[in-house]
């Protein structure tokens, strides 16, 4: 008897027949499976996936995963976990036994160590760039963690996911330091710019000899003049003052502990990177550390469409440590970095 006689709605047809589709394919699946056994265990059966390969995508978040598994385009699984790589290895291995799995995930602030872990579980994995991979209009409408999950598994199950570099561990570390000496440098900037603000504000003009962008120590004792003649204003300048004064020994630090790795671990490559004109140790340093022409915020862009045609020295995708180096000429940067890399 036709469900509409027995009173069901079309949503309930379509349930119906979707899950039967799904039983059927299921059914094709454990057939082409090699050795396929299924064995009672704690109430559920379990497949042998020998020798058979599982893409697996995962949306990765501070509390917890999104992990979608495929297998020959069927998608066996869609759920959230907490954000714990062990728990996330014990699930793949007890769910999907003797598989081979390929994982992948999008780059994101907490790194590469779960890429590392499942790595060291024998377990492929890569991470990718968020903007190179590709979605179509539906995705993009009904964007949720489930969608994003199963668009990446299945974006690697087809091959059409191209991994970034994944550095060193030690190196990745040590990179940290240049990374902060940048966002410290633009610390110092925002202080310079908040105090001039405050002094333009209050109507006091600043005499022409410090108008450069250097700071001496004549400026500030200039300013701290000015503080003295205020008492309303006093407090809001020296205090300001002091915030630069203590960035700038920061800065100091960062510098020597940089001069400390420069003279020390990477002093072969940074001697062939200095011998190009215009390249300083800090700027040697960045290659150095960086390793990867990409990676120093160089590579090229283009922008070609019909007879337009956009080209800028720098990528879109840069990091931007130590800085902006759009200066830096392209064929200068790729060659420092090839030679740095030889050697």
């Amino acid at each position: 008897m036709s469900l509409y006689v027995k009173g069901f709605g079309v949503a309930a047809v379509r349930k119906s027949a979707a899950m039967k589709n799904f039983a059927i394919k299921l059914k094709i699946m454990k057939q082409q499976t090699s050795a396929t056994s299924e064995t009672l265990i704690e109430g559920r059966n379990i497949i042998d996936f020998t020798g058979k390969t599982i893409y697996v995508g995962i949306d990765v978040h501070q509390k917890d995963y999104q992990v979608a598994k495929v297998y020959d385009g069927i998608c066996l699984g869609n759920h959230r976990m907490a954000a714990n790589s062990e728990a996330l290895i014990e699930h793949l291995r007890s769910h999907y036994q003797g598989a081979d799995f390929k994982c992948v995930y999008e780059s994101c602030a907490w790194g590469f160590n779960l890429q590392r872990k499942l790595t060291a579980a024998n377990m492929e994995c890569m991470v990718v760039h968020a903007a190179d991979v590709s979605t179509n209009d539906k995705e993009r409408k009904r964007k949720t963690d489930k969608v994003d999950a199963l668009k990446l598994a299945r974006n690697l199950a087809a091959g059409e996911l191209k991994a970034i570099h994944v550095p060193d561990e030690t190196i990745q570390k040590e990179r940290n330091l240049i990374r902060y000496r940048t966002r410290l440098v633009g610390d110092i900037n925002r202080s310079k710019n908040r105090l001039k603000s405050l002094l333009k504000y209050q109507g006091i003009e600043i005499p022409a000899p410090y108008l450069k962008n250097n700071w001496s120590r004549n400026f500030m004792a200039w300013v701290e003049d000015q503080a003295a003649k205020d008492d309303l204003l006093k407090d809001s300048l020296l205090l300001m003052l002091e915030q630069m004064k203590l960035l700038r020994q920061l800065l100091l630090k960062i510098e020597r502990k940089l001069g400390v790795l420069r003279k020390g671990k990477y002093e072969s490559k940074a001697k062939l990177a200095m011998s190009v004109p215009g390249i300083g140790p800090l700027t040697a340093m960045l290659f150095s550390v960086a390793q990867r022409f990409g990676r120093s915020g160089l590579a090229g862009y283009t922008n070609r469409s019909g007879i337009d045609e956009y080209l800028s020295n720098t990528n879109q995708k840069n990091e931007r440590f130590p800085g902006n180096y759009s200066y830096c000429p392209k064929i200068i940067a790729k060659v420092t970095c090839s030679i740095i890399n030889r050697h």
